[in-house]
C-alpha cells in the first residue's frame, strides 16, 4: 500500500507540480528574505507510509527558526504529532513553503534565530538573505540580484515579475539633456540562464 500511495503522489506532482516547487527543488517565497533562492529537499518515506509521516529535510543550508541550520530538519506539526494519512506530499510542501514567509514562533527549532526574528527583524532578514545568496543561489541569481540592488540609487526602478528573478519590469525617468527629458519609459527584460555570459532580451513597453 505504501509504494502504491507514494507512486501516485509522485505522479500527481509530476502532472501538476506546484508553482513554487519542482519535485525536490523549492523556490524561496517571493515575500521573504529567501526570494531568489533554490532549496533542495530530501523526502524519505517510512515503510508504514501513509500511516506514519515522511521525513522531509532541507539539503540546502537555510537560516530559519523552524529549520535546523546544521541538518536541515524541519519542525512543523504535520510532520510530527499532527500527521494523518489524509495528508499528502503536495500539502506537506505547501506547509513548508508557507513557513518561509511566516515562521512558526510558538514551536521553534533554532531558538537563537527565533529570538532574532522577534527582537531584531531587520538583522534576521539580513542574515537570511545572506545565507540565501551564499548557499541557495546560482551565479546568475546572485548577479541579477546585485544589479537590482544597484539600481535603487539610479534614475529608474525595477522589480521582478511574479517573483521570477529572471524577468524584470523597469521604469526609467529623468533623462535630462536629451529629447526624452520628462518622460517615463517602461522596459520588459528577460534574463537567460547563462547571464551574464549571454545578453538579456528587452522590450520597450512605452508607446
Amino acid at each position: 500500500m505504501a509504494l502504491k500511495r507514494i507512486l501516485k503522489e509522485l505522479e500527481d506532482i509530476r502532472k501538476d507540480p506546484p508553482d513554487f516547487c519542482r519535485l525536490a527543488i523549492m523556490r524561496g517565497h517571493p515575500d521573504s528574505p529567501y526570494k531568489g533562492g533554490k532549496f533542495e529537499l530530501s523526502i524519505h518515506f517510512p515503510p508504514k507510509y501513509p500511516f506514519n509521516p515522511p521525513k522531509v529535510a532541507f539539503g540546502t543550508k537555510i537560516f530559519h527558526p523552524n529549520i535546523g541550520r546544521n541538518d536541515g530538519s524541519i519542525h512543523i506539526d504535520i510532520l510530527k504529532d499532527n500527521w494523518t494519512p489524509a495528508l499528502t506530499i503536495p500539502k506537506v510542501l505547501l506547509s513548508i513553503y508557507a513557513i518561509l514567509r511566516d515562521p512558526l514562533l510558538d514551536k521553534t527549532l533554532e531558538e537563537n534565530i527565533a529570538n532574532m526574528y522577534k527582537t531584531d527583524r531587520s538583522q534576521y532578514e539580513k542574515d537570511a538573505r545572506n545565507w540565501t545568496k551564499k548557499y541557495a543561489m546560482d551565479p546568475p541569481y546572485g548577479t541579477i540580484l546585485k544589479e537590482l540592488e544597484d539600481l535603487k540609487n539610479s534614475h529608474c526602478s525595477a522589480g521582478s515579475v511574479g517573483g521570477d528573478m529572471f524577468h524584470w519590469e523597469v521604469a526609467i525617468w529623468d533623462l535630462q539633456d536629451s529629447p526624452y527629458a520628462g518622460g517615463v519609459f517602461q522596459v520588459d527584460i528577460h534574463f537567460p540562464l547563462q547571464y551574464p555570459f549571454k545578453p538579456p532580451k528587452d522590450k520597450n513597453l512605452s508607446s
